[in-house]
């Protein structure tokens, strides 16, 4: 849900912000990241966090699907 906490989003998943955030929710840190309000459908990658909107209203992002994405190398010959 977009009308969480960011800090509370960014401990769940064990990240820390870029920069000193003026935003206080999830719907806030998308809508800054996008630099607008996206649409359902909109992808983002924010470090190791894939983000893909899944619910969106005209002035505001309502639900967010977040994915992890795995760093690891594969070192197989």
């Amino acid at each position: 849900s977009c009308n969480a906490d960011i800090d509370d989003m960014f401990e769940l998943f064990g990240i820390e912000p870029d920069e000193e955030l003026d935003v206080t929710t999830v719907n806030g840190w998308i809508t800054m990241l996008f630099e607008e309000i996206p649409e359902a459908g909109g992808r983002i990658v924010y470090k190791n966090l894939d983000i893909t909107v899944t619910k969106a209203e005209a002035k505001r992002v309502l639900e967010i699907q977040v994915e992890r994405i795995n760093n690891e190398v594969n070192l197989t010959k």
